[in-house]
């Protein structure tokens, strides 16, 4: 399988990281009706999508253990929120 030319990553990577807010705030406008914690989650949305945009350019457990942080602190919201763990399983698929 032929390596990709990490120089093709770059512009993807800079389309994400435009794209963040808004694809962060689409997702909040959906969730509105549901839940309560808008603020919060935009915010773990938009350091997720840094996290892929990211990782496209990083060695894979450098970027597994930023996913894995990440996924560490979105559960102790739910947690500490009392929300579903569909809810974390939607943030992620999204």
């Amino acid at each position: 399988m032929p390596l990709i030319n990490i120089e093709k990553l770059h512009p993807i990577r800079d389309v994400i990281i435009q794209r963040k807010e808004e694809l962060a705030e689409r997702k909040k406008q959906n969730l509105a009706v549901v839940h309560d914690v808008y603020t919060e989650l935009t915010t773990f949305r938009l350091n997720l999508l840094t996290i892929y945009a990211d990782s496209i350019l990083v060695e894979k457990d450098i970027a597994a253990d930023m996913i894995k942080d990440w996924g560490e602190n979105l559960s102790a919201l739910l947690v500490n929120r009392g929300l579903p763990l569909d809810l974390a399983l939607e943030e992620i698929s999204y």
